[in-house]
């Protein structure tokens, strides 16, 4: 299942003459998706202006352009109809790809989403070739949480187009908003190093050029940042992604900012009133432990993330969304250190792939051994909701359930909606 970097760059340069005769390097997908617009992106070979041809239907009636030449392109649509399924066209050299997206509503209503994490050690036919895009897909999801790790080196440029390579048919049809993962980087990089072994003559003209230096540098590391290049996201200071879809407030946190975020988190869902409240950041606040109950990638409510779980506590949050460690967990609902099936947080970690974990006390789901691909697909409305998780099974040849969970706000609730999946 593991591929080694040597083999996933020999792919990427075998397909390199394909990319270049056909004109797309990245193919177009949508990011930044609104009740109103959308930002379409795609990379090509060769620096030209970038014309997306769009509408509420698959003739793609309405065009929007930019001028400006470059390879990497970004074309906003706006005047979009709120909720609605949306077209887009987009032609490079000699070739033409579509796809399509759903707008988010103008107001409450439900949402439906997929969740995938850990994902950079994934084959390059692995999602598509065993059937697991198709079976996510009919799901119809309005967007995909991909909860860190796409790819081993964010700052690795030839990685990139492996991931979008691998998740194709689904980008093609579906917002993905990804967490900046460990694998995708830090948002910025120390550079300032500087040698005081031996004073220099001229500190003034030392300074100057070390600072530079500096720029220099910080420059070349934001060109390299391949999670900027390729994603548009809707957010706030300090790289914190927020949106809203229908009745659910999403959240979603870079790893690198996890151990600071609880104050900024407090403040900012304290004028959030949605439903159902969703974070993802990357980094597990619970995890049972993957190769023993004391490995490194076990976790219970770590030191220094005390003030991101009281926030959770104290707003409400629903789901906690995780997926550096390589497993797959689901906890109990969780409140003051206590199981509570009402109000409790659930923690969840989508590691890529399961191997064999130490249950604990909080453990709902866990010691799973997935050896294939592995994804989560979520629906939440105003009363609550459910969640669904399935791997690749080698031996049956399909897509097997692996966890089942239903969320309610009030004991009417749960009823309810067992007797809609009786139906």
């Amino acid at each position: 299942m593991y591929r080694p970097a040597w083999m996933a760059a020999l792919a990427l340069l075998l397909a390199a003459p394909a990319a270049l005769a056909n004109g797309f390097v990245v193919p177009p997908y949508v990011q930044h998706v609104t009740a109103d617009g959308a930002t379409v992106l795609w990379e090509t070979a060769a620096v030209a202006t970038g014309e997306v041809a769009h509408g509420p239907t698959p003739d793609c009636a309405l065009t929007a352009r930019v001028e400006q030449k470059d390879r990497m392109h970004r074309v906003r649509l706006e005047g979009l109809a709120p909720g609605s399924t949306w077209y887009y066209r987009v032609t490079a050299g000699a070739d033409t790809r579509e796809g399509r997206f759903r707008t988010a509503p103008a107001g409450g209503g439900p949402v439906t989403f997929l969740l995938l994490g850990g994902t950079a050690d994934w084959d390059g036919d692995l999602w598509e070739g065993t059937g697991m895009a198709e079976h996510a897909a009919q799901w119809e999801p309005d967007l995909c949480l991909h909860l860190g790790n796409l790819v081993k080196n964010g700052r690795q440029a030839s990685e990139w187009p492996l991931h979008f390579r691998r998740f194709a048919s689904t980008l093609s049809q579906t917002w993905m908003v990804p967490a900046r993962g460990t694998g995708e980087g830090r948002r910025t990089i120390d550079t300032t190093t500087v040698s005081t072994r031996e004073r220099p003559k001229d500190m003034q003209a030392f300074m100057r050029a070390a600072s530079e230096q500096r720029a220099a540098r910080q420059a070349r590391v934001e060109q390299e940042d391949g999670f900027d290049r390729y994603f548009e996201l809707p957010g706030e200071a300090d790289g914190h992604v927020v949106f809203d879809w229908g009745d659910t407030h999403f959240v979603v946190i870079p790893w690198d900012g996890v151990a600071v975020a609880g104050p900024w988190l407090a403040e900012h869902l304290a004028g959030v009133s949605a439903a159902n409240i969703v974070v993802a950041q990357h980094v597990p606040l619970y995890c049972a432990g993957v190769r023993s109950a004391v490995d490194a990638q076990r976790a219970e409510a770590p030191i220094g993330l005390g003030t991101l779980q009281a926030a959770f506590q104290e707003h409400g949050v629903l789901l906690s969304l995780s997926a550096q460690a390589h497993t797959y967990e689901r906890s109990q609902p969780l409140r003051q250190g206590l199981r509570d099936d009402l109000h409790g947080v659930t923690y969840l970690n989508l590691g890529g792939a399961g191997r064999g974990a130490f249950p604990e006390w909080f453990t709902a789901v866990g010691g799973l051994d997935l050896d294939g691909p592995v994804y989560t697909v979520v629906h939440l409305e105003a009363g609550g909701g459910w969640l669904r998780t399935f791997s690749w099974d080698a031996d049956a040849g399909a897509p097997v359930e692996q966890d089942y969970r239903v969320f309610w706000r009030d004991e009417a609730a749960p009823r309810a909606l067992l007797e809609k999946l009786d139906e």
